[in-house]
């Protein structure tokens, strides 16, 4: 089992992920009758099969497919699209607590909002919270579309909720945690495993299993043992693609996490490293809102010399043996599903978006 058999589940998500914005659409049609509401069905849609991995679903949809015997099961399919959609939902009001513009090389929700609406005077406020809405309409249809599988969800509902609730902590420490405001490398981690990990690797997981019947006890602390350190890997990654990585590759620019001010583990240990002049300098960079890209270069630069880049390195790659470890000797799967867990891990800590 590798890697390109997970990405076959891709385009079967994607199905089943339009027929429950279909379904749902024709649920409501009645009352989605004024400009804004058409026209968030139209932008749901369209953010949702926007190019992607579909990491996360195609992870629940195969594991169901391992524990049951199945290949490209509906069962598995419809839990993965309603994980995706989930995906969706928070990436949605993270573009907007993040003020991103572009997510996977488009406008993002409440960039669309105000070009779309700019006739009636539409301003960033109003985008804003029109985004949120959004955000929470896509939970509640992954929510719907949950509810109507055909096979007893109420465990695999209980398992969702408590995660992408344990995310919802990580995502408002997330916000809390700016470069002003005093914190240690610790408690930046613990933040990823609420943030990245629950929701990236021990949800899916999780939740497949349930769907699949399997209620062992040991199933949480055993996927907890994989899913943990490898969204700790996964998040290291994405913070260092955040500053040194390409955004043509990414879709997003280099420049988000340094407006917003974000204070991320590289960043940490970045300030824990540097001089009190590097010091000063990073202060009136990160979190400037006019920060330009030579800006972000000194941040670049500062990151190198005090060797924080190396430091986290070698955080990710023990995070990743770790979820390889733990991978490899779970119970819960066989040694071709490990296999291909330990190349997710790999994958997670060379991508290049």
């Amino acid at each position: 089992m590798t890697l390109e058999d997970l990405k076959q589940y891709a385009p079967y998500i994607d199905q089943h992920i339009e027929k429950v914005l279909c379904d749902f659409a024709d649920e409501v049609q009645p009352e989605a009758d004024d400009e804004q509401a058409v026209w968030a069905l139209s932008a749901i849609r369209e953010y949702a099969l926007r190019p992607g991995k579909r990491l996360r679903g195609a992870l629940a949809a195969c594991l169901y497919d391992v524990r049951t015997g199945q290949k490209y099961a509906e069962a598995g399919l419809s839990l993965a699209a309603v994980i995706e959609l989930i995906h969706d939902y928070l990436l949605i009001l993270d573009d907007v607590m993040d003020r991103s513009a572009t997510r996977r090389g488009l406008p993002t929700v409440h960039e669309q909002y105000k070009r779309q609406f700019s006739h009636i005077g539409a301003n960033e406020f109003e985008a804003d919270m029109m985004a949120v809405n959004i955000g929470l309409l896509v939970q509640h249809i992954a929510s719907w579309a949950l509810s109507r599988m055909d096979v007893n969800t109420k465990i695999v509902q209980q398992i969702m909720h408590r995660n992408i609730g344990i995310t919802g902590f990580g995502q408002m420490a997330d916000v809390a945690g700016t470069i002003t405001r005093p914190t240690t490398s610790e408690q930046i981690i613990k933040k990823y495993y609420k943030k990245s990990s629950i929701y990236t690797f021990v949800n899916p997981l999780l939740c497949a299993l349930a769907l699949a019947g399997d209620t062992d006890e040991t199933a949480q602390q055993q996927v907890e043992a994989f899913g943990l350190p490898a969204g700790l890997a996964f998040q290291l990654r994405d913070d260092w693609l955040g500053i040194f990585g390409s955004p043509e590759e990414s879709g997003k620019s280099n420049l988000d996490d340094i407006h917003e001010g974000k204070n991320t583990f590289l960043v940490q240990e970045t300030l824990e490293r540097c001089t009190e002049g590097q010091r000063k300098t990073l202060l009136e960079i990160i979190g400037n809102e006019q920060a330009t890209e030579d800006d972000l270069k000194v941040v670049k630069d500062v990151m190198m010399q005090t060797g924080a880049v190396d430091v986290a390195q070698v955080l990710m790659e023990k995070a990743g043996r770790e979820a390889c470890e733990a991978a490899r000797v779970s119970s819960l799967w066989m040694s071709d599903f490990a296999g291909l867990l330990q190349q997710v891990v790999q994958y997670s800590m060379e991508r290049i978006k």
